[in-house]
């Protein structure tokens, strides 16, 4: 009957603190995954698109409705509106997850009007 017992609290145990704990990791790891993919898809939008206009401001605000934050900015900080060829944009993403809180940034220039 020992054994039962002590087979019985060592999955109890396990179930208690390894679970949640590999829960938590896959969770935090497909949020992250997601972030990194929209980040990379959305650089090559606004890189095709030649700005943030047509498809790439259809994107911004399809993300902000499912909580990700896609702030674009040129390389001086000021607004991204009408880019020349040339300029720099520098996008920044943040997404506040279940479990927590991601932030990207990443570079574009642009090579077409």
């Amino acid at each position: 009957m020992g054994e039962k017992q002590g087979f019985l609290t060592v999955i109890l145990l396990f179930a208690i603190t390894v679970v949640p704990t590999l829960l938590t990791s896959f969770i935090t790891h497909v949020e992250g995954s997601k972030v990194m993919n929209i980040s990379t898809e959305f650089q090559q939008i606004v890189s095709a698109e030649g700005g943030l206009k047509g498809r790439a401001a259809t994107a911004q605000g399809e993300m902000a409705s499912r909580g990700l934050n896609i702030s674009v900015v040129n390389e001086n900080g000021g607004s991204a509106s009408n880019p020349r060829v040339g300029d720099t944009l520098r996008m920044t993403y943040h997404y506040d997850g279940l479990k927590t809180d991601f932030e990207t940034e990443n570079k574009v220039t642009i090579l077409r009007r």
